[in-house]
């Protein structure tokens, strides 16, 4: 079932995804390219996969070192707090 929302959301041109702006941070297509997949075009996440609107930027640092079932990603610092930025819009 994930393989499928995955092929649908990969498919989503990114004109779709909500129109967040984090300022020059690019943000939003590190989001799209890296997070939409299993998290959803809005963060809200599928059945086996979290919410990560608003996610605390301590979870966060910690789920991209691969923890509890995430990939591992590497961001820089600078990465990681716009991508939070992001994240934080989208609870909004």
């Amino acid at each position: 079932m994930a393989s499928v929302f995955s092929a649908l959301i990969l498919a989503l041109p990114l004109a779709c995804l909500p129109k967040v702006a984090v300022a020059g941070s690019g943000a939003g297509t590190v989001f799209a390219e890296r997070c939409a997949s299993c998290h959803g075009p809005d963060g809200a996440g599928f059945e086996t996969t979290p919410d990560i609107r608003g996610v605390p930027l301590n979870v966060l640092r910690r789920a991209l070192t691969g923890a509890d079932g995430m990939p591992e990603f590497d961001f820089e610092s600078a990465e990681i707090a716009a991508l939070h930025a992001y994240l934080g819009a989208l609870s909004d």
